[in-house]
């Protein structure tokens, strides 16, 4: 099992910086990931239906104010998710807009 984490850790080590990875670049990468195949798409909607984006966060009776908690969580993760795959992001100005005051 050790083997396997130090592996796990030797792999990460090895990928590429997101030091410079922007707003537009993650849009593009996860775009192309989760819409450019039929199998992206697949787990793209797998991913959002764990998340539990499609059910209510609020289950059972008595209600366990904890598992909301979690379910929360778990939804927060698939809308962002669904934020980086459908919102592009704006274009940032190449010129400061220069307001005349008169």
């Amino acid at each position: 099992m050790r083997d396997l984490f130090a592996e796990l850790m030797e792999s990460l080590e090895e990928l590429p910086s997101t030091e410079n990875y922007t707003s537009k670049d993650r849009y593009t990468d996860f775009r192309q990931i989760f819409t450019g195949t039929d199998q992206g798409k697949r787990v793209y909607l797998e991913l959002l239906s764990w998340g539990g984006l499609f059910n209510s966060s609020v289950r059972g009776n008595p209600i366990d104010p904890l598992r909301v908690m979690m379910d929360a969580g778990q939804r927060n993760f698939a809308t962002k998710l669904m934020a980086a795959v459908n919102i592009e992001p704006p274009e940032k100005p190449t010129k400061a807009a220069v307001r005349k005051i008169k």
